[in-house]
């Protein structure tokens, strides 16, 4: 048959006031389609008076394009008796958009919608395909599907939501996923209780009558003596059985178990469940291995004449570490000079006896405390406490613990100033209202993760409510109509695609928001102390809240109440 003569399939789109504009409504679809990157090729079948229609849209992106096979094996399927199938692969390799006649008109019968279950190999999951009617047939009812689910033995986790869904968008080309079993949660693995600190050991250093801050007396080493107990293990036990969708239960399993890594200087007794030292010495804790390691040190500067240092247990520098060299240690550090434009990681506490300047080019970084004089132009973190004897200038400072800047000074000017509880100092900002930032109770990672997360789920949303308004105007469409045409037929398959990859995309993205609000929730409960004066341009942000000083505040500390920031006298 010519292209003239063939018969276009549904009926033309009306364009008469009060009825869809046809073109508005394929903008619309093209726009809510688009913002989904992949989606498989649409074939569309129209019983027609004088036969049997077969058009074929191409793919978006990296979908699929339809397969001829499969085209001819559902004909086979349905009965479809002498259907031209090299009409049908012509068509599916040209994807044309245009509808061909495949077969000649026979005695068609109003055939009903169907509905097709399954469960997935493990039978934690169940599945449908709505398949639409043809030829006036009666579309599948909710009942129906939820029978069909019956039949299959489905009885745990129906989310019966997902299944009218799918009963509303009638799309033979789209499996949903509608019930989920509860998966099996595992034996908890056995624990090793560590009976030194991990982390090192938690100092606070003692401020002298002068207002001066004592760096020379820290103990930062953890001593232990031969014998001494250093880890013992707790066993394993099991966990909580899981259930399929078909109601079976599946038997937890045991959690694994865990050894423990003995290192240089240790013994492991009592059948391998408790480590004890086998020498004097200080503990370092480095890739789940306990040691027991002497010190090294340097008797001068970290230059040209040591190269870098990297050092498996505790590194004392009797000088500095002088520019574009670094010091790298799996224990603690003690630089009795300064940090002079190199750069420092410590897996446990760091002392610097003289300050920190980064010169815009060192990076400080320890697993511990961070005690030092005075911190300027550099970046610096720590997953424990920072304390600074004098001030933090133009620098980036975080602490995941706290930070105090005490001794005579007490300043804190320029750059930006964070940490996951409180900030201490004296003075903040500075006369000429230098673009100074102290944010307490908030974790930058963490902030910076939730925002990106917030962002994307905002962007899901949008483009979800594209293709539900796609949707809505094309079913309204097929209302006026009576039937679609074969094109807007092809964008409702579309649309239906795009909505059960959003949908599954905006649930995950939730969820993950939601973890994120409660963990930034936790961490809003930081503070500000300013034992003396904070300067007008000074940013104050916790949590989620900020505050900008506007006018000289003396003797004041910033909270986080009912998510705005209240100042409060300091006591």
């Amino acid at each position: 048959m010519s292209e003239e003569k063939l018969p276009e399939p549904g009926i033309e789109d009306k364009t008469s006031s009060g009825q869809l504009d046809s073109q508005a409504v394929e903008d619309l679809v093209e726009d809510a389609v688009g913002t989904v990157a992949d989606l498989d090729g649409v074939r569309v079948l129209e019983y027609l008076p004088d036969g049997l229609y077969l058009t074929i849209f191409p793919p978006n992106g990296l979908g699929a394009a339809v397969s001829a096979d499969a085209l001819c094996a559902e004909l086979d399927s349905q009965g479809v008796q002498e259907y031209q199938q090299e009409v049908i692969y012509q068509a599916v390799a040209g994807m044309s958009g245009k509808p061909v006649k495949i077969a000649e008109a026979k005695s068609i019968k109003p055939v009903p919608g169907q509905v097709m279950a399954r469960i997935n190999q493990d039978a934690m999951e169940a599945y449908i395909r709505i398949i639409p009617p043809r030829n006036g047939g009666t579309p599948v009812s909710l009942e129906q599907a939820m029978a069909a689910l019956a039949n299959l033995g489905v009885v745990q986790g129906i989310d019966q939501d997902k299944v009218q869904r799918a009963v509303d968008l009638g799309n033979q080309s789209e499996e949903v996923l509608v019930a989920v079993g509860t998966p099996v949660e595992p034996g908890r693995n056995a624990e090793l209780k560590y009976n030194f600190d991990t982390g090192g050991i938690k100092i606070q250093p003692k401020e002298l009558a002068d207002g001066r801050v004592d760096f020379y007396n820290l103990n930062l080493i953890q001593n232990v003596v031969t014998g001494q107990v250093l880890v013992t293990k707790i066993p394993l036990f099991n966990g909580k059985d899981g259930l399929t969708v078909t109601g079976k239960v599946i038997p937890s399993k045991p959690g694994k178990d865990v050894m423990i890594k003995a290192g240089k200087n240790t013994e492991l007794i009592d059948n391998n469940t408790t480590l004890i030292a086998s020498d004097n010495g200080h503990v370092v804790f480095t890739g789940g291995k306990i040691s027991i390691l002497p010190v090294y040190e340097v008797q001068g500067d970290v230059n040209f004449s040591t190269g870098n240092i990297d050092f498996v247990g505790n590194v004392v520098v009797k000088g500095n570490v002088t520019e574009g060299f670094v010091v790298k240690s799996q224990g603690d550090v003690e630089i009795r000079g300064s940090v002079a434009g190199g750069s420092v990681f410590a897996a446990g506490h760091l002392q610097v006896k003289n300050g920190i300047q980064g010169i815009g080019k060192g990076t400080v970084q320890c697993g511990g405390n961070i005690f030092t004089k005075f911190i300027e132009n550099a970046k610096v973190k720590a997953d424990g406490d920072i304390i600074v004897g004098e001030a933090i200038m133009h620098s980036y400072v975080f602490a995941k613990g706290s930070i105090q800047v005490g001794g005579r000074k007490g300043v804190i000017v320029g750059g930006v100033t964070g940490a996951g509880n409180e900030i201490s100092a004296k003075i903040v900002g500075s006369n000429f209202s230098t673009n100074t930032e102290l944010e307490a109770g908030v974790n930058p990672e963490l902030r910076e993760k939730y925002n990106e997360a917030v962002k994307n789920l905002e962007e899901a949303k949008k483009n979800q409510d594209k293709t539900q308004k796609a949707f809505n105007l094309l079913k309204t469409m097929e209302r006026d109509l009576g039937e679609l045409p074969t094109d807007k037929k092809a964008m409702l398959v579309k649309i239906s695609r795009a909505q059960f990859q959003l949908m599954a995309l905006v649930q995950s993205l939730s969820e993950q928001v939601k973890t994120l609000e409660e963990e930034l929730e936790v961490n809003s409960r930081g503070k500000i102390s300013i034992s003396g004066l904070a300067h007008p341009g000074v940013k104050i942000t916790i949590g989620q809240a900020v505050y900008f000083v506007g006018d000289p505040l003396q003797f004041t500390s910033f909270v986080r109440e009912h998510g705005e920031i209240k100042l409060t006298p300091l006591k």
